[in-house]
């Protein structure tokens, strides 16, 4: 997956998000080649649907391994989505730059400013639209 590093822990111990975010960022001053640009965690909770009996404990059955193995794939298939709408709104960013010179050295001020207001919006908003396609396409149910 390109040069992100990421890592995925499921832990039987109880943790301390706290103490987990300064680690990280203890070890991102130690080794500046892994910068971190974010720290996501993800805290569940169970809904009270019980039959109106009182929760008093819950336990979690599975498999670590098959469980960091299953979050992986999930993490890699994010990335291959995402790397393509970005390329996508990358290119588009760079052909409004190149039009956008284009316009402001062969056309007046005023069309130039015009075009700044009234012409990137709409075509934003079209090139916007053409993306619902892609995000529909690898939207999940999970």
């Amino acid at each position: 997956m390109d040069d992100k590093t990421y890592s995925i822990i499921i832990k039987k111990d109880e943790i301390n998000v706290d103490h987990e975010i300064k680690s990280l960022r203890l070890d991102n001053r130690r080794n500046l080649n892994k910068k971190i640009g974010a720290i996501a965690t993800f805290i569940g909770s169970v809904r009270d649907i019980n039959e109106n009996n009182e929760i008093y404990s819950m336990f979690l059955e599975h498999y670590p391994e098959m469980t960091e193995k299953s979050i992986y794939r999930i993490v890699q298939k994010a990335f291959s989505r995402w790397k393509i709408l970005n390329i996508r709104w990358m290119y588009f960013f760079f052909s409004l730059a190149l039009l956008n010179e284009i316009v402001w050295r062969t056309q007046s001020e005023e069309f130039w400013v015009n075009f700044k207001v009234w012409g990137l919006l709409p075509i934003t908003f079209i090139f916007t639209a053409f993306q619902i396609k892609l995000i529909n396409k690898y939207k999940t149910n999970e």
